[in-house]
């Protein structure tokens, strides 16, 4: 028997507010059993930057990059997530109050027609 797959655009998005310490995280991946992201472009941004903000990234819970500004900045480095794994993003020295978003573009994989 074989497996039928749908593929769709991946367009993963979260935001948080940035706190009292200029800290910020967001936790992102597939949650639906079955549900992979081939992940082309990450993003990176903060809603203003009188303080330029560091960024580290975590690919289930693994150091995999860091960025000395996370204001605004992208990453083309492709990665797949599958069901369950995370991507976590962490800011550090932001404005406090700020608005952090992280984005994820690429292809998302389902199980099913």
């Amino acid at each position: 028997m074989t497996t039928a797959y749908r593929t769709e655009q991946l367009n993963a998005s979260d935001q948080v507010t940035v706190d009292a310490n200029g800290n910020a995280a967001i936790e992102i991946g597939p949650v639906m059993h079955g549900e992979t992201w081939h992940v082309k472009l990450v993003a990176c941004q903060v809603s203003t930057a009188v303080a330029e903000p560091q960024g580290r990234a975590y690919l289930n819970g693994v150091f995999v990059g860091g960025t000395y500004t996370a204001s605004i900045n992208s990453n083309g480095d492709p990665f797949t997530l599958l069901s369950g794994q995370k991507y976590r993003f962490v800011w550090t020295g932001a404005d406090v109050g700020a608005t952090a978003t992280l984005t994820l573009l690429g292809l998302k994989e389902k199980v099913g027609g």
